[in-house]
């Protein structure tokens, strides 16, 4: 139920949602012949469209969470790497293999890790939530074909973990198997940098030590600022609503004593 309720209530909470929420809101009190707090709505609504999509205002957002952590240096002796999934596609037609979206950077380095032999073993994580999908395969399940596909990394060194279906699911699951394999809870932890800080607070807060190897950076660390940035783009108003859903899960997980 709370994996449903995340999902759903969050919706009106990201610019897009928000803005369709006070579109409407326009447009039944034009209906209502209330034309002034009409055209206030609808400019309220276009104006956080806007907002939203400008690349200061998404850079400033995605920074806030890339910059916490510095790229992973040297070897830290972990039990394992443990590699958070979240992006991958299985391979269904027209597709003839996994296939990544952005986060597949967390693909990449993870197998530069192993094969640097950073820790002895893989822990690969992901579930499927059979009610948003219904297509083959878990993530972990996914993850771990790319790997030996593209890498030739698989082995009893690559351990899929099938039952998380949210962020907070890792720490428990990746636990038990540590427990299970005699290891200590110390881990290289890889994941997108702007959902590193949340990750690691997440581990952290069950007894882990965790060494962050963050990827997939949306954002450099200053701003080439152009005239053509007060234009609004699509691709700004995704990274503020990946940003923002970084932060109202940071806000959400504290709260609930998570974190």
């Amino acid at each position: 139920m709370l994996l449903v309720l995340s999902k759903v209530l969050a919706i009106p909470m990201y610019p897009l949602g928000l803005a369709i929420v006070l579109a409407l809101a326009a447009a039944r009190a034009l209906w209502r012949a209330k034309r002034n707090a009409a055209l206030v709505l609808a400019l309220l609504a276009a104006g956080l469209l806007w907002f939203f999509s400008l690349a200061p205002v998404s850079h400033w957002l995605l920074r806030g969470l890339e910059s916490r952590y510095q790229p992973l240096l040297g070897n830290p002796g972990a039990s394992a790497i443990v590699s958070l999934g979240g992006y991958a596609r299985p391979p269904v037609p027209p597709r003839q293999y996994v296939e990544t979206g952005a986060g597949g950077d967390r693909l990449m380095l993870t197998a530069k890790l192993f094969q640097d032999k950073r820790a002895p073993y893989l822990i690969v994580t992901g579930g499927r939530i059979a009610w948003m999908s219904h297509l083959p395969g878990t993530e972990a399940e996914n993850i771990a074909l790319s790997l030996k596909t593209f890498f030739g990394i698989a082995g009893d060194n690559v351990i899929l973990e099938k039952q998380s279906k949210t962020t907070h699911d890792h720490p428990q699951y990746v636990g038990e198997i540590l427990a299970r394999l005699g290891l200590k809870k110390d881990i290289i932890l890889v994941t997108s940098a702007s959902h590193m800080y949340r990750s690691v607070k997440l581990f952290e807060k069950q007894g882990f030590t965790v060494h962050p190897a963050p990827t997939d950076y949306m954002t450099e660390k200053d701003l080439d600022f152009t005239l053509f940035q007060v234009l609004p783009e699509v691709g700004c108003l995704e990274e503020s609503t990946k940003a923002l859903h970084e932060y109202y899960g940071l806000a959400a997980y504290k709260i609930l004593g998570w974190i």
